[in-house]
């Protein structure tokens, strides 16, 4: 008798823990870490314009993501139950930290974040300045009946303001990234996170590059590089594919309507089409044929939209 009280005493044991590791297993408040699969380059995904080698740069992140503080995601578990992933460190924090990691490496020098209540009155900076906001960063995790699958969502704009007062030049990166792994799993989380944000980062460096040397060799300020059909810089609404895209996940994260973004999209104009690889990558962004038939019904270059919406004017 007392050695089946003992057997009975340890198989309570054994199924509490049992049920103490399940529960554990699906903690969805972790620690953000930057952590991506991908190898991080040494060298820039771009040329980078002379300006920048070599100069200090302040470069500072903003939050400017509209979801509770700390919110990174959602996770569904084996019942299907919804449960909002939070962040036990400063996500902006983050950010800035994994953003100077890459950055510097690209061969931009870096310094201290700017002192935004040093802005002289007449809107120079004494040096240049980097400002980035983060306007998306989600990592949604879907249960599978074996493991799980990742999805990561990174947007990020930014506004350059070079030394003396010059023209700012303003950009966007968006980036995402897609994995199956273990439930439950705080690192492929982070995995996700860490290369949509790597990508979103070369997006953006890339941009803000291109901008910034179409300025200084055409004198426009927050345009875009010349497209190659003609349309100028005097077009309103002219922007490219990828900024285009920027645009619609920042509003598409402010909690818009597909309806108010496809109306936003018709005021817009394409430097040149989408190749095939891009409405691919679109589709799986956006997840909405509605709003990526709205992109690709838009006009490019010299094409010009019925009653000349660049004007007003009626054909």
């Amino acid at each position: 008798m007392r050695d089946a009280r003992i057997l009975i005493f340890l198989m309570a044991l054994v199924l509490g823990a049992g049920a103490e590791v399940h529960a554990a297993r699906n903690v969805p408040r972790f620690e953000l870490r930057f952590t991506p699969t991908q190898v991080l380059g040494q060298t820039s995904p771009v040329p980078l314009p002379e300006a920048w080698r070599g100069s200090p740069i302040s470069f500072q992140v903003r939050d400017k993501r509209q979801v509770e503080m700390g919110m990174v995601g959602t996770r569904t578990d084996d019942r299907d139950d919804l449960h909002q992933l939070q962040a036990l460190n400063d996500v902006r924090v983050f950010v800035q930290g994994a953003m100077d990691e890459m950055i510097r490496q690209w061969g931009m020098n870096l310094v201290d974040e700017p002192d935004m209540d040093g802005l002289q009155a007449d809107g120079v900076y004494g040096q240049d300045v980097l400002l980035v906001d983060l306007v998306l960063l989600r990592v949604v995790e879907t249960n599978q009946a074996v493991g799980a699958t990742y999805v990561g969502d990174v947007t990020l704009t930014a506004e350059f303001f070079p030394t003396g007062g010059s023209a700012s030049v303003r950009g966007s990166g968006h980036g995402d990234a897609t994995r199956y792994g273990k439930k439950f799993s705080n690192e492929n989380c982070n995995e996700v996170i860490s290369d949509a944000l790597l990508e979103a980062t070369s997006n953006l460096v890339e941009d803000l590059a291109r901008k910034t040397t179409a300025a200084a060799e055409y004198g426009s300020s927050h345009s875009e590089a010349p497209p190659s059909h003609g349309a100028g810089p005097g077009y309103p609404g002219l922007t490219t594919p990828e900024s285009l895209l920027s645009e619609i996940l920042m509003l598409k994260a402010s909690g818009l309507s597909e309806e108010l973004l496809e109306s936003f999209i018709e005021g817009r104009v394409l430097t040149r089409p989408l190749a095939a690889a891009e409405v691919l990558h679109f589709k799986a962004v956006l997840r909405s044929d509605r709003l990526l038939k709205a992109i690709l019904s838009r006009p490019y270059g010299k094409q010009r939209p019925a009653g000349d919406a660049f004007t007003g004017a009626q054909p």
